[in-house]
Order: C-alpha cells, then structure tokens, then sequence
C-alpha cells in the first residue's frame, strides 16, 4: 500500500473535525514520504493546514478546544481546561509548557504557564 493511500485510509477513520498530525500517520511510511504526501494533499485541496505541523481535513470546521488538545498532544504539554469562554475567538488554557499564542483555523489559542496544581486544578470543572 503506498503512503498516500494509507494516509487516507487512516484519515477517513477520524471523526469529523478532528485534527492530526504527521506523528499520528507514522504506520504510514517514512517521515519523509508522510511529510511530502500530507503537502500534495494540501496543494490538492483534501486537507488543509490548521497550524504549524496540523492538518484537518479541507470543508470542515475545526474548533479551538480541539486545536488546543491536539497542540498539547503534539509538544507533550498538559493542559487544563480553557479558562474563558471562546470570546472574539479567543481561548486562554492554562498549560504546563510555554507561554504562546497559536493562531489556527480562525480561532486564536493563548496557552498560559501555570503551576502544575494549578493546571490539575483547573481540569476539575467547580
């Protein structure tokens, strides 16, 4: 099976707005060739780039909790649960890692570094 088509396949498995990246198509092939099939799926209209190494696919409304999450995922970061309501498309979530902003599917993601009590405390709705 070439790389494409199992990265197709794999894709077609996700459930609609899901977010993915080239880590999670590593049964693929090599990180070469799963790098040069995501862009000729790009450049061919099927996915489309949500944020820097993110993909989703192309029609579909991704939100910015789930581009959080899969942020989060990627960098092996933890995160909490987002501490205002999406607001003019702003969503601040309370990490682990880094403090940044990710601007992604016309939403904007500000991660905020925070104690780990705070962050496992924020994971407890109150």
């Amino acid at each position: 099976m070439r790389t494409t088509e199992a990265i197709h396949q794999a894709i077609s498995m996700k459930p609609d707005g899901a977010v993915f990246s080239a880590a999670d198509l590593r049964l693929a092939g090599t990180r070469a060739a799963i790098d040069q099939a995501l862009l000729r799926m790009m450049r061919a209209g099927l996915i489309v780039r949500v944020a820097r190494g993110l993909y989703a696919l192309a029609g579909q409304s991704v939100d910015a909790q789930t581009v959080a999450r899969a942020v989060a995922q990627k960098t092996g970061e933890r995160v909490g649960l987002a501490l205002n309501a999406e607001l003019n498309h702003e969503l601040v979530v309370p990490t682990s890692g880094l403090s940044r902003t990710v601007k992604a599917g016309g939403h904007t993601v500000v991660f905020r570094r925070m104690s780990q009590r705070k962050v496992h405390l924020s994971v407890t709705p109150k």
